[in-house]
Parts: C-alpha cells; structure tokens; sequence
C-alpha cells in the first residue's frame, strides 16, 4: 500500500504520537508511507524519515496547495488525525482528489462544543457533515462512536473501534517512587478540568502530597491565578511540556485526571503502562476502557468525591507490575496496528 498521512504537526500530543507509532509500524511491514506536515514551523516530538514539511501557519491556508498537491500525487489511501484536517479532506475525497479517506476522530464532539470557543463551535457545527465522504471513520472509544452515529447520522457502516496502542518501551520504574508525588499530564485546556484537581489538592492540603502538571495551554494563566488564591503554590506545581515524561511517571505514586471529556486519553494510557494507579473523573470518552474500578484506579462519579478516591488511592497497596502488563496485553501496539493495516487493505481491495 502507498498511504499519505497529514497531520497540522508532530507535536507533543496524542494523535502525533500515534501517527507515530503507526507510520513507523506500517513501514516495517513493507507499505509505503509519507507523512505530509503542514505546519513544519511548530515543535517537533517525533520523527519519520519520509516526511515532507511545509511552512502554513494554520490549516485553512494550507488547503490550495494541499488539493493541489493530492490531485497530482496518487495514494492509495489518505489518512488524518485531525478534526480541522479531516474536514478538507473528506471534501477533497467528494472532489475526486483522493482514492481512499479514512479519518480519526479525538473525542466526543456533541460534548467538547461545550468548552470550545463560539468560532470552533460554529466550524464543526458547519463542516461536520463532511464525515460522510470519508471512507471510514476511526473511534477511538465506544462513546465517540456512539455519538459520531447518534449526531452526524453517520452510516454505522462507515464507523470503527480502534483503541489507540501503547508505548511498550514504557515501564515501572526501578528506583522507588518519590513519596507524595501525584502527576497529571494534558493539555491546559477547560475540557480536561485541570480546575477540579486544584480543588481537590485544596480539600486534601493536610496532607503532605504534592500536584505536578505537565502540558501547556490556554487555561495556563487562570490555572496559576486559582493556585495563587488557594495559596497551593508549593504543593500544585505546573512545569509545561516535557521530553521526559516516561521518567516522571515511573517516580511517581498516582496518576490524575479530571476531564468533562475525553477521546482516548493516551496519558492515562501511558500512566498505566508505567504501573500507576489512576484517579479519574468518569466522564463521557475512553478513560473507562482504560481504568477499571478498583483494579487499576478509581473512576470518580462525583467531583465532590475525587479528593476521597485520591486518599484511597494514595493508601491502597497496588500491584503496579499487574497494571503494565494488563495495559501492554489489551492495547498492544502490534494488535492495533493490525486493526489499521486490516481496514486499509478492505478498503482499497488488497
């Protein structure tokens, strides 16, 4: 198979990581595959060999030359990743410009239009229909899946569970972890309530545990103003983006998530593979096929309980090697990719 896949970055987040995982794995079974990057300016966290650059500052400018780019260059399917990219195209796969679409989705739409602004709320609102064109549609999780057919009346047809794979470089650590450290990881922004964990550091202040954040994003600015008030600033610590965040999971003792919503949230997935156990807000997306109540962490009904579950948690003597090796059996990269190849090759008739 020829596959092209375009990206607006390979950045630090999920989908990039496994875009990843995927182009690497299918070009050692023998496909042929080019990642197109349309904004080559922003911060790179992987790297492929066979990647093409360009220099577009956001995704719209890019579309003339991308159409251009597809109507001259066949592939035998394109791949995205990206909800604003994955619209263009499907409009492209209408025009003819492309064989095969398949697109991937990040999370549940009619619940993240609660928390994006009125001008992203509106462009989904407008192009989401364009879903239809595309050749099939990857979910993350059985929500997403849900959703994607009870709004978009999507053929089911078109629809597929695919769980996004793990790291399986990615283990506990050795050394032993440092006491009192809890750690989150994500993207600063409304929907992942970065806000809830605060509160819940407020609550459960007696004791001598300490927040670390990774990530960055819009909410940066009001998440250090709140940590301020509650006078929290020695005990929730935000350090941005990290390299290394394998290392920090392996010393840690819990892992935190508060969203409203979720795709498939690839740092729980990673926090498991590095036997923590998770507190998790259960909310709409896939942190429930991840986290099993009382197994490997706590899903958390009510936001007025997250600080017990973490004193729980915090208490409860885990079995951290079980976690890893559950984690690396049910989201097995080799499995999943599988999956991929076995859709592409249906859809183009291999």
């Amino acid at each position: 198979m020829n596959i092209l896949i375009v990206t607006p970055t390979l950045g630090f987040g999920g989908a990039e990581r496994v875009i990843s995982l995927l182009a690497s794995d299918l070009l050692g079974r023998g496909h042929q595959v080019k990642i197109l990057v349309l904004n080559g300016h922003a911060p790179k966290a992987y790297h492929f060999e066979n990647t093409e650059f360009w220099k577009f500052s956001n995704v719209r400018k890019a579309i003339p030359k991308l159409y251009f780019f597809l109507g001259r260059n066949q592939y035998d399917l394109v791949f995205s990743s990206a909800r604003n990219v994955n619209y263009y195209l499907a409009i492209a796969r209408k025009l003819g410009f492309i064989k095969v679409l398949v697109v991937r989705d990040n999370s549940v739409i009619s619940q993240l239009k609660n928390f994006v602004s009125w001008k992203t709320r509106t462009f989904i609102q407008c192009f989401s229909y364009t879903y239809r064109w595309a050749d099939a549609i990857i979910c993350q999780s059985r929500d997403m899946l849900h959703d994607l057919l009870l709004t978009n009346n999507i053929p089911e047809s078109k629809l597929h569970l695919i769980h996004n794979p793990v790291n399986v470089e990615w283990k506990p650590g050795i050394l032993p972890n440092i006491k009192g450290q809890l750690v989150s990881v994500g993207r600063l922004s409304a929907e992942k309530g970065y806000s809830r964990l605060i509160q819940a550091m407020y609550i459960i202040r007696m004791h001598p545990w300490f927040l670390h954040i990774y990530g960055t994003g819009p909410e940066y600015e009001n998440l250090k103003e709140l940590i301020n008030t509650l006078h929290l600033e020695d005990r929730v610590i935000l350090h941005g983006t990290s390299q290394r965040i394998s290392e920090v999971l392996q010393k840690s003792h819990v892992f935190l998530t508060a969203s409203y919503v979720e795709g498939f949230p690839n740092s729980v997935l990673e926090a498991s593979i590095c036997g923590l156990p998770v507190v998790a807000m259960d909310c709409p997306g896939g942190t429930k096929e991840i986290v099993n109540h009382g197994v490997n962490g706590y899903l958390v009904k009510k936001e007025e309980d997250f600080g017990k579950f973490v004193l729980q948690a915090m208490e409860k003597e885990w079995l951290t090697n079980m976690i890893a090796v559950e984690t690396g059996e049910k989201f097995d990269q080799k499995r999943i990719v599988d999956q991929y190849e076995l859709l592409f090759k249906q859809l183009i008739h291999v």
